[in-house]
C-alpha cells in the first residue's frame, strides 16, 4: 500500500467473539423467518432485507481497488478496515462488489458518485460473520461487524468512493464497476 490516506482513522480492529449475537441481530432482517439460521449453519449466504436494521453502500470492486491503490487481496481487505474505521464490510467475489453496512436512512440522502446505496426492501446475500477469508467461498467479510448494531458512517464511506473514482479517472479508466 502506498501510504496512509487522510481519511484513515487509527484503525480499530473489529473485536472477535460475540459472533452469535451479531449473527442473531443480522438474522432479524431475514425476509424468510426461520430459514436464516439453517442457511448459516451450512456456511452459505443468508438473504437479508435492507431498510429495517441497515442498508448498504454497494461499491464496485474496481472502485475499491482504485481507492486502495492495489488489487492484492490482503491489502484490499485491509483498506476498508482502516478507511471505514472498522465498520462492517462484506464482499461478493462473484458479483464484484464490496458492501458497507450503513444505517437504514442513508438511501434517502446518499449522493456520493461511484457507489450506490441500496434501497429499502432490497435483499442482499450476506455471508456468515465468521467467514472472513476471501479464499473460502464467494462472499466473505473483509471487516465483520464488530458488535450488534455496528454500522459504517456514511461520511467515511463517501470519502474512499470519491477518491477511488478520482484515482480510476486519473489512470484513464472509462468506467468503474458494475
Amino acid at each position: 500500500m502506498s501510504g496512509i490516506r487522510p481519511w484513515f482513522s487509527a484503525g480499530a480492529a473489529p473485536q472477535r467473539g460475540g459472533e452469535l449475537s451479531v449473527e442473531a441481530w443480522l438474522l432479524t432482517a431475514s425476509p424468510y423467518p426461520g430459514t436464516g439460521r439453517h442457511e448459516r449453519e451450512d456456511g452459505d449466504v443468508t438473504f437479508l432485507r435492507c431498510g429495517g436494521l441497515f442498508s448498504a453502500v454497494r461499491m464496485p470492486r474496481d472502485l475499491v481497488h482504485a481507492a486502495a491503490e492495489t488489487s492484492v487481496p490482503d491489502e484490499v481487505d485491509w483498506f476498508p478496515l482502516t478507511a471505514l474505521d472498522g465498520g462492517p464490510v462484506f464482499a461478493s467475489r462473484r458479483l464484484g462488489f464490496y458492501y458497507a453496512l450503513v444505517s437504514a436512512d442513508v438511501p434517502s440522502y446518499w449522493t456520493s458518485p461511484g457507489a450506490q446505496c441500496v434501497k429499502a426492501d432490497t435483499t442482499l446475500a450476506l455471508p456468515p460473520v465468521w467467514q472472513t477469508d476471501y479464499v473460502n467461498g464467494e462472499s466473505y467479510w473483509p471487516v465483520p461487524p464488530p458488535g450488534v448494531g455496528a454500522l459504517c458512517l456514511p461520511s467515511l464511506v463517501a470519502r474512499p468512493t470519491v477518491y477511488g473514482l478520482a484515482q480510476a479517472t486519473k489512470r484513464g479508466a472509462t468506467r468503474v464497476g458494475g
